[in-house]
């Protein structure tokens, strides 16, 4: 979280004024507001806990404050949003992968440009998902009568 634009001038001590380069944090210390700030020609190991009456950059805290809510309102969506996994991460096992025999394939849909199979696995109630280019390897027969079975259907259809 950090504002940045060289424009600011912060007092420190009698007199002595410094730069502001960048408001880097924000945080609240016994009910009062403190921005985390960094100097011009100062390096990290200066950077300090200022109270708004030592910060003279308005600039700079509106940007801060104007980026800070941008995160917070993104931080809140995103809360929200359902969290989606991918149908097949890299690598991950399929039926074959754990010794199953496919009976048949129940269905087919298009997934991001992929062709995903549904299959029956022999001795199994619950049906699995494959990657088209793993069907084809491994049960192209299947592969075939299914989509020779639901062209016939299409076609009688569409007569």
């Amino acid at each position: 979280m950090e504002g940045t634009s060289k424009s600011g001038v912060s007092q420190k001590g009698e007199d002595e004024f410094w730069e502001v380069e960048k408001i880097l944090d924000k945080r609240i210390n016994h009910g009062v507001v403190e921005y985390q700030l960094r100097w011009s020609g100062w390096g990290p190991e200066w950077d300090s806990w200022e109270t708004m009456e030592n910060v003279d950059c308005p600039e700079l805290v509106y940007w801060f404050e104007d980026k800070l809510k941008r995160k917070m309102a993104a931080k809140e969506r995103s809360r929200h949003e359902p969290k989606v996994r991918p149908l097949f991460a890299p690598k991950e096992p399929t039926g074959f992968d754990k010794g199953l025999t496919a009976e048949a394939i129940t269905g087919v849909t298009k997934l991001d440009n992929e062709i995903i199979y549904f299959v029956k696995w022999k001795n199994e109630d619950k049906q699995g998902i494959i990657p088209g280019h793993v069907a084809k390897k491994k049960c192209p027969r299947l592969v075939i009568e299914y989509m020779e079975n639901n062209i016939r259907r299409n076609d009688q259809h569409s007569n």
